[in-house]
């Protein structure tokens, strides 16, 4: 018999001893992975609506169509989903982790917005009340790069 990686709905079905309980009880732990995937998808993608609509990256992600849904941000947070599939696809559990943990793209396009929002918009930058400077280059701009 070939080592298989563990599966919680497969430890729940054999916990209850099989049967319709067991299938029910691993189909409901499984709907839990799809209740979840629409709002993180939209939180996400969401926020790099605002990210775009505030300019701290290009404002073209911040347009919407004609019924109001950014369709350009909704399009780059799909492709960064489909490549989190191939990663999952190729098995590598580490990345995929990493991935889901941290959510590596919320906080990397908030982070790239940190680093250009002293350069870009310097009026808010400079009424802030955290304004510490090395060598001419802000703190925190250098603690997220």
């Amino acid at each position: 018999m070939t080592v298989t990686e563990p599966s919680v709905p497969f430890f729940a079905y054999s916990i209850v001893g099989g049967g319709i309980a067991g299938f029910i009880l691993a189909l409901a732990i499984m709907m839990l992975y799809l209740k979840s995937l629409p709002p993180v998808f939209g939180a996400t993608s969401r926020m790099l609506f605002a990210l775009g609509f505030d300019r701290a990256l290009l404002p073209k992600i911040s347009e919407v169509d004609k019924r109001g849904s950014p369709r350009l941000s909704v399009a780059i947070m799909y492709l960064i989903g489909i490549f989190g599939l191939v990663i999952a696809d190729l098995g590598i559990d580490a990345v995929l982790g990493i991935l889901d943990y941290t959510m590596l793209g919320f906080f990397w396009f908030l982070g790239i917005a940190l680093m250009l929002l002293p350069y870009r918009k310097r009026e808010i930058y400079e009424v802030s009340p955290f304004r510490v400077e090395i060598g001419g280059i802000p703190l925190m701009v250098i603690v997220v790069s």
